[in-house]
């Protein structure tokens, strides 16, 4: 079976199946304290946290394997309150530079 992607693999090379890398996930979290969270719910955390740092939209969606930046920000892509307040400050500082 040809595979189109990247995917996960063990220690031996081999490819890790999705159900044990979710088995291996929940696992992770439990024993980390973190609330359970679906798996895909942290590529929408990195591709917010990446931009904020200001990786650029097109490296960014070639990371995430998605057929266009537009994907990438329509999809993946938040503005966390935080951020926003930040930028609207700098914004603010353009015309009150004081």
């Amino acid at each position: 079976m040809e595979h189109g992607g990247v995917f996960l693999i063990n220690r031996k090379g081999k490819f890790i199946e999705p159900t044990v890398y979710a088995r291996r996930y929940k696992a992770i979290l439990k024993e980390l304290g973190i609330r359970d969270v679906k798996f895909h719910t942290t590529r929408h955390t990195f591709a917010t946290r990446a931009l904020e740092i200001g990786m650029d939209i097109k490296t960014l969606s070639e990371i995430l394997g998605h057929a266009s930046p537009t994907v990438t920000l329509n999809i993946c892509a938040h503005s966390l309150p935080e951020h926003k307040a930040k930028e609207m400050d700098r914004l603010g500082k353009m015309y009150n530079p004081s």
